[in-house]
């Protein structure tokens, strides 16, 4: 829901639902959280101050929820060798869509799950699969509104044969935060990474998706979005020596478009193993990169 109010100085807003102040809502534009049908006939509103403390509040909408009755479906789904994702056509139920024991393989076992994309997909952790093919049982998972989808809902998936599904991936300098590569869409993948960055003195830290190469040779990334916890989350595409965290390196990086100061793109290295960092690239701070 969006207000718009032409006026001379800053404007203060603050919604409203039910006549009751909302948290936290105090911009132009309301998005509610995930709503159910307790939501339904809800209604809201937007009091905006001018300056010198006049207000004036907008007309009042009412929110209609409509019950949710159908099943949840597969969208879309992809296998690498120790990770495969699910996309479902909707938000799902955190319990049952994370419960390992509501998928089955062919060959191999389910070890873990985690709901990611707005909790709309699901990344399944697995033992190493071994073939070119396997086919994933699905039973007792829920969308949000609790409707279950199709018992024994079966997903044929042909590993990923391609350069990238065919990548190591590893944690370099013991990140807090346990990365992964997983796909969840032919030719797309989603890294989860945590850690200080590659941009410090002390070594790196990060999660690295690599194939060893030797000689000359040719590569290029799509980095088609990045969502991260704070300014300086960072993705792109790097060279290294080895996995040691002071390795000498090069690499390409874009920062969370959203970041408000600082270089939003970098072409930086580190010259030599076991060398302090230096900045032997260029910086942009005056632009952004365009994702995707």
């Amino acid at each position: 829901m969006t207000v718009t109010l032409t006026g001379v100085g800053p404007l203060s807003y603050r919604w409203q639902k039910d006549q009751q102040d909302i948290a936290g809502a105090y911009s132009a534009t309301y998005t509610t959280s995930v709503l159910s049908s307790t939501s339904d006939g809800g209604k809201f509103r937007c009091l905006v101050t001018l300056p010198g403390g006049k207000s004036v509040t907008s007309d009042e909408v009412q929110l209609t929820v409509s019950t949710d009755a159908n099943p949840p479906v597969v969208a879309s789904s992809a296998a690498l060798r120790t990770t495969i994702g699910i996309a479902y056509d909707g938000i799902m139920d955190p319990a049952s869509a994370t419960n390992t024991a509501n998928y089955t393989l062919s060959a191999g076992s389910v070890l873990g799950a985690t709901l990611v994309k707005e909790s709309t997909a699901v990344i399944l952790t697995t033992s190493s699969l071994t073939g070119n093919s396997v086919t994933l049982t699905i039973n007792g998972v829920k969308d949000l509104a609790g409707n279950s989808i199709a018992q024994n809902t079966q997903i044929a998936l042909t590993l990923d044969s391609t350069l990238a599904g065919n990548f190591t991936a590893t944690d370099i300098g013991n990140p807090t935060l346990v990365g992964s590569l997983a796909s969840y869409e032919s030719g797309k993948y989603l890294i989860t990474a945590g850690g200080s960055g590659t941009m410090v003195t002390s070594g790196d830290q990060l999660h690295f998706a690599y194939e060893t190469l030797t000689g000359d040779f040719d590569r290029k990334v799509q980095i088609t979005g990045i969502t991260g916890l704070d300014d300086w989350s960072r993705g792109g595409l790097m060279v290294r020596q080895t996995l040691d965290t002071n390795s000498a390196d090069l690499k390409i990086v874009v920062a969370n478009p959203t970041r408000t100061g600082g270089d939003k793109i970098a072409i930086v290295g580190r010259g030599l193993q076991g060398q302090s960092y230096t900045d032997w690239g260029r910086r942009y701070s005056g632009v952004s990169a365009n994702l995707p």
